[in-house]
């Protein structure tokens, strides 16, 4: 029944826009997704243990995007100089999102560059606009921030030599430490002598 309405509703659609039916638009995806049978108990064909390790590794990785997000949000506060900074940090989320999706697909794959520059680029993005925001509120340039950049930049010049599974492990080891600095659960060593 749900097939047959899609199937009515692509017809309109082709009537309306001129788009022929069959010509691979988002509706006849979703046809091709809604007709095919997948039993609850078994696995996906091509889906191993890498690739859901690829998506989890994906989920957690968001998942600390949303937390370094209202860390910075909910505890800095909010003020008219630091609105802009919001913008890139949801587009960096975003563009990194789009990269998890691309190592997701082919984990053991050999990053390539579209792979490292919405992946890392995403990455730095988002903590640019994090850096942007904590110099907006506090009138300080975040050192661990920074440092993340950096470590991301590095990350970014061999990912051409890794596998996209292990550069996405980098990615979310630099975000994990980093959210554990600014939750105050991990302290880095102070490079003060007179500490």
């Amino acid at each position: 029944m749900l097939t047959a309405r899609w199937r009515s509703g692509r017809a309109r659609h082709a009537r309306r826009t001129g788009v022929p039916a069959d010509s691979g638009t988002l509706a006849s995806a979703g046809e091709r997704i809604a007709e095919q049978e997948v039993d609850v108990g078994r696995p996906v064909a091509g889906a191993g243990v890498v690739t859901v390790l690829a998506a989890v590794l994906g989920f957690a990785t968001i998942a600390v995007l949303v937390r370094l997000y209202l860390v910075a949000n909910l505890r800095d506060g909010d003020t008219a100089a630091a609105r802009p900074a919001r913008a890139l940090m949801v587009a960096g989320g975003v563009i990194t999102a789009v990269g998890l999706v691309l190592v997701a697909f082919d984990p053991w794959d050999t990053a390539d560059a579209a792979a490292i520059l919405t992946l890392v680029g995403g990455s730095i993005v988002f903590l640019a606009g994090s850096l942007v925001w904590h110099r907006a509120v506090s009138g300080r340039v975040s050192r661990s921030r920074a440092l993340a950049i950096g470590a991301l930049v590095c990350f970014a010049c061999i990912g051409f030599a890794l596998p996209g599974v292990v550069l996405a492990a980098l990615v979310f080891a630099v975000l994990l430490l980093l959210a554990l600095v600014a939750s105050g659960w991990f302290t880095p060593p102070s490079a003060s002598v007179r500490e």
